[in-house]
């Protein structure tokens, strides 16, 4: 759960400071940190939900998440293409 969501840290952070920029006027720099912090509660809130509902799934829900209101792309699919077979994800 968390390995996707590492990979997914940094870019989510620029595709949600994009958003940010473009549909509310923000700075570069406001942008930058309501980024950070959206991210981080979108990933708590959803760790939080799939360990109170005994899933594990928190980081593909946040995936899915960030690409329906950010428009990001899907990260996930990308990364599992190039993880060796042995590594699992979960």
């Amino acid at each position: 759960m968390q390995a996707e969501i590492a990979l997914l840290h940094g870019e989510a952070i620029v595709f949600i400071a994009r958003y940010l920029q473009k549909h509310h006027g923000k700075t570069y720099w406001q942008a930058q940190d309501e980024a950070a912090t959206i991210f981080a509660i979108m990933r708590e809130t959803h760790i939080r939900q799939a360990l109170a509902e005994g899933r594990d799934d928190a980081a593909e829900r946040l995936l899915q998440e960030g690409r329906e209101k950010f428009g990001m792309p899907d990260y996930l699919a990308t990364s599992r293409t190039n993880w060796p077979e042995s590594v699992s994800i979960h």
